[in-house]
């Protein structure tokens, strides 16, 4: 080991020895380094730290010792804080519990430790006063009073947070499931959003720091060590510099080298607690490199794929790859509870299309990586050449020939095809934020219309690769740029459109319904806009009108839709026309299953599903995802029509797809196989079942513990096991539904499953309290399945 290297090293376990008490410093040092040359010399510096009234021997302006005063402030009176006992302490304070004399409220007194009150320190100490005094966040621990004690060591006094315990002890102890943990990190992204957002960096992330009150309120703490983003901090760092960096396993490759940290610093420690949070496990293991590489273990299997892609590229090592902000993190992580894609992720169509499965609003054909590249570039430089060589006396015609020019790239961008795409990510998602910065800047050289077109295709191709966000930006900035143009109602109604197909697709109907009437005002303005664009913004006030609930009027509409598709070309529509037809056979499906006409409209679905898959078929090939998705569509149509071996047919035909062209784990391939193994249970086939749901419980153990496919899959194969009497299995099977619910909530569904599953085994009677239970649960399977016993099917 070099000299430089093994310096670092003694740097960093120092820094985190110091961290511990005292009397666990030596037994931690034996476990965590294993160079006894290193341990030497950490414990030289301890030892010299204890002895020396500064931080390190050589330390500026060691203040002189106060008077000879017991060092346990226990039993003492400070101002108006009568001190009861140390509840905590550490190398830098104590920290105790005291009583407000005035009022007799509990609060907590942090002191720093006697023999330590050097210039350093007490600049450390102001500045974590002054941080604490200029924050106010529900999830940020206040500072309630500061001041010095008789013997002239600072203190700051706090609420004292009654059980309160680190947010990793927290979620342990109360077994809190992956969503429930989620939903957590989200007040610590929050709180830490608020800090930068005031110009302070936390810099020391870690469970021990982010704690967590019995009623479930995150309370972030210890801002010892945080930074002020502020030129008189910046000569506050520099004049006395830091006693220690971040914890160990939670600092940012940059501070272990030694550089000030920044907000990307705390949102790479942000990413390392989720992934303790999520994992149980820490990130990374000391001693650490300091090395722009990224680190993250690999996945555990049990590790849903979204949230480790969050983790990771929260932890990049290039500062510049991590999430923007921490609230960028939180939304992400909010993307992934409503099931929504994050954008941590090499997007592809098969990715998206699972989480959107009910429509896919814009056609996707097939292009190379380097056609998508090239048509981004293209419309860059369409953008750059009409501004460069626009000329005042022939503005009105470079004009005419940047809208040919959009035109002609629009179309290559509508062709591109995020599964080809996805391995070019990074540089195509830069070539489109060049575009939407070109686009968005203040120029006078682009009519109105093209620039609001332009934009309207880069929304699309940021939808493509999963950057909702940004799609909605370019949607929004498309309407702002034409929405004054009173002679341009035509780009009015397609920029307005744009923007309703992303509000729907993100769920935001609040959103969706103006700009869905904003855009058939416009086309009523325009006249006749022809028959594909008509068909267009009528699809998405079909769309908005049945999430709105009215299903007859939203039919009515889609049926317009495909008649309007019907009288073009079919090569130039023919994706839009499958998606009409689908999004009619949807339609049909859910009137059916609320009007007495029921089987009627299930067979109008059937029709419209089969004449999408024909030509999704025709147009992509029998293997392409959308298939896929349409064959699942069909399946469960075909149930409701009766026709049990056609939904089985066509549910095997989207698993077949699905196995081929989605990632391990996807939710769509537990949902595939359960559903077979549901009609598979229906035709009496219970071996056949058995395995589906086996396949659908593997499939699923990457999901949360009480998502509903990880406990149905489980039942449904004990239900396979039970009628099969195979009395083994069925017990193994049991044993497996009691080690989940043992991890879910005690009101959970699956616990009346399980008992009355140990009942049947046992051949014991239920009993009239357990047999009412079961009857009043509310789970339709449950009450279907103690029906059929009583009648002895």
């Amino acid at each position: 080991m070099s000299q430089d290297e093994s310096w670092r090293q003694v740097k960093v376990f120092y820094a985190a020895a110091l961290d511990l008490p005292p009397d666990e410093r030596d037994a931690w040092l034996d476990a965590e380094c294993g160079d006894p040359d290193v341990r030497r010399e950490v414990r030289e510096l301890l030892a010299a730290d204890r002895e020396e009234t500064g931080w390190l021997p050589g330390a500026d302006a060691v203040a002189p010792r106060a008077p000879d005063l017991p060092t346990d402030l226990e039993g003492q009176r400070i101002g108006r804080f009568e001190v009861l006992q140390r509840i905590d302490s550490g190398g830098m304070g104590a920290v105790y519990l005291a009583r407000v004399t005035d009022d007799g409220r509990e609060v907590a007194l942090k002191v720093v430790q006697r023999g330590l009150v050097t210039e350093q320190a007490l600049a450390r100490f102001l500045r974590e006063r002054d941080i604490l005094a200029r924050l106010d966040h529900p999830a940020i621990c206040p500072m309630l009073d500061s001041g010095t004690t008789p013997d002239g060591r600072p203190f700051l006094v706090m609420p004292f947070l009654e059980g309160a315990v680190p947010i990793s002890e927290f979620c342990e102890a109360g077994r809190l499931d992956l969503k429930a943990r989620v939903r957590l990190f989200g007040q610590v992204c929050d709180a830490v959003q608020h800090a930068h957002q005031n110009l302070v960096v936390h810099s020391d992330l870690k469970p021990g720091n982010v704690l967590v009150t019995p009623d479930g309120r995150v309370q972030l703490v210890d801002f010892g060590i945080s930074r002020l983003l502020s030129p008189g901090q910046e000569e506050l760092t520099r004049r006395f510099g830091e006693r220690r960096p971040a914890t160990l396993d939670y600092a940012s490759p940059e501070q272990l080298r030694g550089d000030s940290p920044s907000t990307l610093s705390d949102v790479y420690s942000l990413g390392a607690l989720l992934y303790r949070l999520l994992s149980g496990e820490k990130a990374r293991r000391a001693p650490p490199e300091p090395s722009d590489a990224d680190t993250l273990p690999s996945r555990p299997g049990y590790f849903p794929l979204d949230l480790y892609n969050v983790c990771a590229k929260a932890m990049s090592g290039e500062p510049a790859r991590r999430y923007g902000s921490a609230s960028a993190l939180g939304d992400d992580l909010g993307h992934w509870l409503s099931n929504r894609p994050v954008s941590a992720r090499a997007p592809s169509f098969a990715y998206q299309a699972g989480k959107f499965i009910r429509r896919n609003v814009w056609p996707v054909a097939t292009a190379t990586t380097a056609g998508l590249a090239i048509a981004i570039l293209a419309v860059v430089l369409a953008v750059n050449n009409a501004r460069i060589n626009a000329q005042a006396e022939r503005l009105a015609l470079e004009r005419d020939r940047a809208e040919a020019t959009a035109e002609f790239w629009a179309h290559l961008f509508e062709q591109t095809d995020p599964v080809a795409a996805s391995d070019a990510v990074p540089s195509v998602e830069r070539l489109l934020d060049r575009a939407l910065h070109e686009l968005t800047a203040e120029r006078s050289d682009l009519a109105a219309a093209t620039r609001s077109r332009l934009l309207g295709v880069l929304s699309t191709s940021y939808w493509n690769l999963a950057l909702q966000q940004r799609a909605r930006e370019a949607a929004e900035a498309a309407v702002a740029a034409i929405r004054d143009e009173s002679g341009q109602p035509a780009a009015q109604a397609m920029a307005f459109k744009q923007l309703a197909n992303i509000a729907m697709a993100i769920g935001d109907v609040e959103a969706a319904r103006p700009a869905a009437d904003a855009a058939l005002a416009a086309m009523d303005r325009a006249g006749d806009l022809g028959a594909a664009r008509t068909a267009q913004i009528l699809d998405a006030h079909a769309l908005v009108l049945e999430t709105e609930g009215k299903l007859d009027e939203a039919v009515r509409v889609m049926e317009e839709v495909v008649e309007l598709q019907q009288s073009l070309p079919l090569e130039e529509v023919i994706v839009d026309h499958a998606t009409a037809w689908g999004n009619l056979a949807f339609m049909y499906y859910n009137l059916a299953r609320q009007s007495d006409q029921s089987q009627a409209l299930f067979e109008q679905a059937a029709v419209g599903v089969e004449r999408s898959l024909a030509l999704l078929k025709q147009h992509f090939g029998s293997d392409h995802p959308r298939v896929g998705f349409m064959h699942n569509a069909a399946g469960a149509i075909n149930l409701e029509r009766g026709r049990p071996e056609a939904a089985l047919a066509d549910l095997r035909a989207a698993s077949r797809i699905a196995e081929e062209t989605l990632p391990p784990g996807h939710e769509m391939l537990a949902h595939l196989h359960y559903n077979q193994g549901v009609l598979q249970r229906q035709l009496g086939r219970h071996g056949q079942a058995a395995s589906a749901f086996e396949r659908a419980h593997e499939s699923s153990q990457g999901f949360s513990e009480d998502h509903p496919h990880r406990v149905r899959s489980l039942i449904g194969l004990l239900r396979a096991r039970v009628a099969l009497d195979e009395r083994a299995a069925a017990e193994a099977a049991l044993g497996r539904l009691s080690d989940l619910v043992s991890r879910l909530p005690p009101d959970h569904d699956a616990a009346l499953w399980l008992r009355l599953f140990e009942q049947r085994l046992r051949a014991e009677p239920l009993g009239d309290d357990l047999l009412a239970r079961l009857r009043e649960s509310g789970d339709e399977e449950l009450v279907e399945y103690l029906a059929s016993l009583e009648s002895g099917r």
